[in-house]
């Protein structure tokens, strides 16, 4: 929106055209530099802003993007081939202040509607710029292409060419390329890029033969690539293979070097384990050592006890030994004392028997010793005895006396006469 002011500036151009402008609010694009100057200060105020113009104020539009300059021309190497080059140049605008001054960005005035043919074309500052750094880069390049020939043109395009060109545009604009990055000094420019793009044979023949040659040369070295591409598939395939081996040998290396410190880890392991148990079995043994000694008193003292027992008990043992020794001996002495009783006793008890038997041995027999032949009972009555103890065990014991009947005088008188005189 321009606001009309009672006030009016004029504005003189690089080229002296005066403009009668009002007082207004200027927009500059995001991709546009407003410089405005004022009492001959120029002063960059940067992109997309909006300003109003004070009274007796200029300013211009300088674009920030990327400009674009191409050159071609067409020139005889040095064996006389004529060859036609083709470039671009790249740059942009890092100070504006400094481009305003050495170029005019004023734009175009308007063609009046009554002025009849094409308008002249004015070129605007970028244009300008352009138009420069072409003409440079086709001096330069025909300074050069002269001294060349023409398959030096074609294999040092990427090189010689391109540097050449490169070094003449920073020498005239005064600035560096992107590996510097500095801004420029003289024309306000930074060179993005600088490229001699293409290189032509302009004879139709010879670029026939030529590329006739450079498809045989193709072919040939397509050949050769292809053989070195056989080689190195060969090459590449050993050398995978041997990889592989290495890769496989290492690789066994570590299995054998990770068995090894397994197996180490496992024998140190176990001699741990076999330490830590020995230690364990000398604690415990010493423990016991320590549990016997503490209980060594303990055990004389019971054994002195047990000991006194024993002996005590021994001595009890050794007295009832005795004792049932004599009881057995009293007995075995009681024994023959009954049997010597017995045997003593044995004939007064069988004498009755002995009498009796031999009066039945002598029954009906009267045997009457009178006088000094009294003694010869008595030297018969061992005899008697004698028979007694042999004929006992043949004699059976008598049987239950009947009750005598009694005898009569005659028999009576017998028998008390027989029983006397024994």
């Amino acid at each position: 929106m321009i606001r009309s002011c009672q006030h009016t500036v004029s504005l003189l151009s690089a080229t002296h055209r005066t403009k009668e402008i009002p007082m207004a609010r200027v927009t500059a694009g995001p991709n546009e530099y407003l410089v405005v100057g004022r009492g001959g200060k120029l002063t960059n105020l940067g992109t997309a802003v909006k300003k109003y113009l004070p009274p007796g104020s200029v300013h211009v539009l300088v674009p920030s993007t990327k400009q674009e300059a191409t050159f071609e021309l067409t020139h005889e190497s040095k064996d006389g081939i004529p060859l036609r080059f083709k470039g671009i140049v790249i740059y942009r605008i890092v100070d504006p202040v400094t481009a305003a001054q050495q170029f005019d960005f004023t734009p175009p005035p308007k063609r009046p509607a009554s002025q009849k043919g094409a308008p002249a074309k004015i070129a605007t500052g970028a244009e300008r710029i352009s138009q420069l750094l072409s003409f440079i880069c086709m001096g330069e390049l025909r300074s050069v292409v002269s001294d060349m020939t023409m398959q030096e043109c074609i294999q040092q395009r990427k090189t010689t060419l391109t540097r050449v060109v490169r070094e003449a545009l920073q020498k005239a604009v005064g600035g560096k390329t992107d590996s510097g990055r500095m801004p420029a000094s003289r024309w306000g420019i930074q060179l993005e890029v600088v490229q001699v793009a293409q290189v032509f044979i302009v004879d139709e023949e010879l670029r026939r033969q030529m590329e006739a040659e450079v498809r045989d040369e193709i072919r040939v070295n397509s050949e050769k690539s292809n053989i070195q591409s056989d080689e190195e598939i060969q090459l590449r395939k050993i050398l995978a293979k041997q990889r592989l081996e290495q890769k496989r040998l290492e690789t066994e290396k570590e299995n054998i070097s990770r068995k090894e410190s397994l197996e180490l880890e496992r024998l140190a392991y176990e001699r741990r384990m076999q330490a830590e148990a020995l230690e364990t079995h000398r604690q415990k043994m010493e423990m016991e050592r320590k549990k016997v000694e503490a209980e060594i008193p303990v055990r004389k003292f019971t054994a002195g006890k047990t000991r006194e027992a024993l002996q005590e008990e021994w001595k009890t043992h050794q007295l009832a030994k005795r004792v049932k020794a004599l009881e057995v001996e009293e007995e075995l002495m009681l024994a023959a004392a009954k049997q010597r009783l017995q045997a003593e006793i044995l004939p007064l008890e069988q004498r009755p028997e002995l009498v009796r038997a031999a009066s039945q041995i002598f029954q009906g027999s009267n045997l009457s010793i009178y006088g000094e032949n009294e003694q010869l009972l008595a030297l018969l009555a061992p005899l008697a005895d004698l028979l007694a103890r042999t004929l006992a065990p043949l004699v059976k014991p008598p049987a239950e006396p009947e009750t005598p009947k009694k005898p009569d005088k005659q028999g009576q008188a017998k028998s008390t006469g027989n029983t006397g005189h024994l």
